[in-house]
């Protein structure tokens, strides 16, 4: 048998050879350091037993209109400073001030209010409405003022019975039965310094059996104010499902374990998307009290200030024995839309605050809720906020909840940790939360680690990393925090990783300068499985586009900056029966701009080392197969264009100093072939990278090994290379084994194409009774100028071992001369 890989010249070398040359040399850049601290991973998942993860289906892509740089040097600086407390109290002419514990009554009417002879002075509420009144001490309730403002003091708890029944579980329509989430509005402040509860859901008066020692369900807790919303240091909102109890031994269940479920945590919403003023709704510029709700009212922000030094608790309760675990925040409505969610006109959460939003621990463990922040102008958060699904001791681990921060005419910065882990599970695990973090008109700072992986499982599969978003439209977009979305760890299979995407879209060229800057390490690989398959990679993608008119005109672009990048890593993962694919690393810089003119300088700069090899099989059962290395692209502009037309400009470069590795893995019977890296450049190119394609060996009978990489290099004016290139084909060692052909390479420059290194493109040995392989091919061009070859070591001969037909020796080709030694 006999298998053949003839490399021929390409479309783009005989165009190019035809083409006219411009503009001089330059734009070489030296590296920034030696080494640096964070990584970049996009990895397929191992598996003991089964197939490893695919990287290939996204892998890592970074984009721009203008310039990118990867750098092992320097780290982002995303600090920023917290603002000084800027809280004006704004109380109203009915302040209500609770300074000692207090209980909150909802009545159904009037007269209820009337026979609980209320003293003067005391809050109450009523089932269905939405003020919070203070009773006077006459038998005229309609005389009860509604409460302005209300503060809460340290030291004391005030705890608040629902008086709206939004769910209707009960189907009565009745607000005074079954009755789920607390309701009210203020004029003006609210205040917490001590503590706010809200009381469990209503429950039938005499549980059954079935639901005794079960946590209580805690209502939600809803607030509309015309003012601040102000949380003081040790302050508390707790809306958490209280944890379940053993029960007598006459209640155990019939398997003899005592069980009960942990209670749902309720949600929390104040201010909201809208808010009220003491007659009725108004949007922020509108104070009508005949003001109507419309689709724009739910895009005008409560103008005033959200500012929390205390914890808010919506989480689960923990489940008991074979009992699952609560939600957190699961109480969900129109108005609240579960979890948290707070609405503001500028935000502020210091580093004493916390939201904490975690589902409990059970049999099955409660579901994380969402936390949701949306402000008109800045959000400030240095406070954690976990969302994290709860572990399942017996059944699934609960999902993360979802974090989201939104300015629509501010910026949002950020300096804590966001943590949205799924669950673990003894069967499946929970997916991680998604986390968002988006400005429209602002900038984005964020220092903080972001979490959003899956959970692991001991008997099935782990949970999927979800989504991280970094989103800015006009600012400059920093983070220097960790982000991480990994599939969790499965006996079955591993979760896939989940995906990372930093970008910003402009669309005026005020702001088309704006940059995107990262440090910190990005990590979306797939989890380990044990019995079937590793996870699969995720995805990064980084993009900085620019909209400057509807014909996508070319404006002035900003850069993208990943500072501190020692490697990148897109490797398939590793299998007991075979190994996946490497995956792809992409680097691109788009021009929409067919005129010729640049407003600035295009470069590329590259200096992490970068693999993308394919996985083994850690194993040598018979069926065991390894698979193809991945793929390198390096593009600037319209290659195509400015090629033809020659309009390169010797001020645009690309500059590649990292190591790349794309080769295929090793094998039992079959192994796919090494990859491919292209560099293609609308100025100059230079290369110091070396850059490895090695086929896979193979070691069974009757088996295939791999090809050796292709690697391509063109630019429309200089091309340097001095990076070695290891391209050769695998070897067939076991008995009637085929070895892979050589690779190959080209290097074009319309001007100048120079070539150093050394060049190792030998065809792999083969055994038994095949044909030999064929070593490799390469080619330097010069379109206009003479090309300068001074290679250190040469290898392009052809593989031996096998006793049928000779392979054929590969061959250099230089300005259309044959060099080979």
């Amino acid at each position: 048998m006999k298998k053949r890989n003839y490399i021929t010249l390409s479309a783009a070398t005989a165009i190019i050879l035809l083409a006219a040359g411009c503009g001089g040399g330059g734009g070489a850049t030296q590296p920034s350091a030696t080494s640096g601290v964070y990584t970049i991973q996009a990895k397929g998942g191992d598996s003991v037993e089964g197939s490893g993860g695919n990287s290939d289906y996204y892998g890592v892509n970074i984009y721009s209109e203008s310039a990118i740089e990867v750098k092992k040097g320097g780290k982002v600086d995303a600090s920023f400073s917290m603002p000084a407390n800027p809280y004006v109290a704004h109380l109203g002419d009915n302040p209500k001030t609770v300074a000692a514990d207090l209980n909150i009554t909802s009545f159904e009417n009037a007269q209820q209010v009337i026979d609980a002879n209320l003293s003067a002075g005391t809050p109450y509420l009523m089932d269905g409405e939405t003020y919070l009144y203070v009773a006077d001490a006459d038998d005229n309730v309609s005389n009860d003022k509604k409460v302005s403002s209300l503060t809460v003091e340290a030291g004391a708890t005030v705890m608040v019975e629902p008086n709206h029944d939004y769910d209707n579980v009960d189907g009565d329509n009745n607000n005074s039965t079954g009755a789920d989430t607390v309701v009210f509005a203020l004029e003006n402040d609210l205040v917490i310094n001590g503590t706010l509860k809200t009381m469990p859901v209503e429950a039938p008066a005499t549980p059954s059996a079935d639901e005794m020692g079960n946590g209580d369900d805690m209502s939600n807790l809803v607030v509309y104010t015309g003012g601040a919303f102000i949380m003081g240091k040790g302050s508390l909102i707790d809306t958490s499902g209280e944890d379940a109890v053993e029960v007598a031994m006459d209640m155990v269940t019939a398997d003899g374990n005592t069980s009960a479920r942990g209670g749902s945590g309720g949600a929390v919403s104040i201010n909201g998307y809208f808010y009220y003023d003491g007659w009725g709704r108004y949007d922020g510029e509108t104070k009508s009290a005949e003001a109507t709700p419309s689709s724009a009212y739910y895009y005008k922000w409560n103008p005033n200030l959200v500012r929390i030094e205390g914890t808010i608790d919506v989480s689960g309760g923990n489940g008991l024995g074979s009992g699952v675990g609560g939600n957190a925040g699961s109480q969900s409505n129109y108005y609240s839309n579960g979890g948290v969610v707070l609405g503001a006109g500028q935000f502020i959460m210091t580093s004493d605050g916390k939201i904490i939003a975690k589902g409990g621990n059970g049999a099955q463990g409660g579901n994380g809720g969402r936390v949701y922040v949306i402000a008109g102008n800045d959000i400030y958060n240095a406070g954690s906020i976990e969302t994290s699904g709860g572990t399942g001791s017996i059944s699934i681990g609960g999902h993360g909840g979802a974090i989201e921060f939104y300015s629509s005419l501010g910026s949002v910065y950020n300096s804590a940790d966001l943590v949205a882990i799924g669950g673990d599970g003894n069967l499946s695990a929970g997916d991680g939360g998604n986390i968002y973090l988006y400005t429209d008109a602002g900038a984005l700072y964020n220092s903080g680690a972001l979490t959003s992986s899956g959970g692991n499982s001991t008997s099935s599969d782990g949970g999927d990393g979800r989504y991280i978003e970094l989103y800015a439209n006009r600012g400059d977009l920093k983070t220097s925090g960790d982000l991480i979305a990994n599939g969790g760890n499965g006996d079955l299979s591993g979760g896939h990783g989940g995906y990372i995407d930093i970008s910003k879209t402009v669309r005026d060229e005020v702001h088309a300068d704006t940059n995107i800057e990262i440090s910190g390490n990005l990590s979306i690989n797939g989890g380990s499985g044990k019995m079937k398959a590793g996870g699969n990679a995720g995805y990064v993608y980084i993009s900085h586009r620019v909209r400057a008119d509807r014909y996508g005109k070319l404006a002035i672009g900003g850069v993208v900056k990943l500072l501190g990048y020692d490697s990148i890593d897109v490797s398939g993962g590793n299998g007991g029966t075979n190994g996946e694919n490497g995956g792809n690393v992409e680097m691109r810089i788009d021009t929409y701009d067919y005129d010729g003119t640049f407003a600035s300088p295009l470069y590329l700069v590259n200096e992490a080392d970068i693999t993308a090899k394919g996985g083994q099989s850690l194993n040598d059962e018979e069926n065991g197969y390894r698979n193809y290395g991945g793929y390198v692209n390096f593009m600037m502009g319209n290659f195509d264009y400015y090629r033809e037309s020659g309009l390169g400009t010797s001020q645009s470069y690309l500059n590649n100093s990292g190591n790349i590795d794309v080769s295929s893995a090793d094998a039992v019977f079959y192994t796919g072939d090494a990859g491919s890296v292209e560099m293609q450049s609308v100025g100059n190119l230079q290369n110091s990278g070396s850059v490895t394609g090695i086929g896979g060996d193979v070691n069974g009978t009757d088996s295939y090994a791999g090809d050796g990489a292709y690697v391509g290099m063109w630019a429309t004016n200089n091309a340097t290379n001095s990076g070695n290139m290891v391209l050769s084909g695998g070897n067939g060692d076991g008995n009637v084994s085929q070895g892979g052909d050589g690779g190959g390479f080209e290097i074009y420059a319309l001007e100048k194409a120079t070539s150093s290194g050394d060049i190792i493109v030998n065809g792999g040995n083969s055994n038994g009774k095949v044909d030999n392989t064929d070593g490799g091919y390469g080619a330097v061009w010069s379109a206009h100028g003479t090309s300068a070859y001074t290679p250190g070591s040469i290898n392009v001969a052809a593989g031996t071992g096998g006793t049928g037909e000779d392979g054929v020796d590969g061959m250099i080709n230089v300005d259309g001369v044959d060099v080979t030694p």
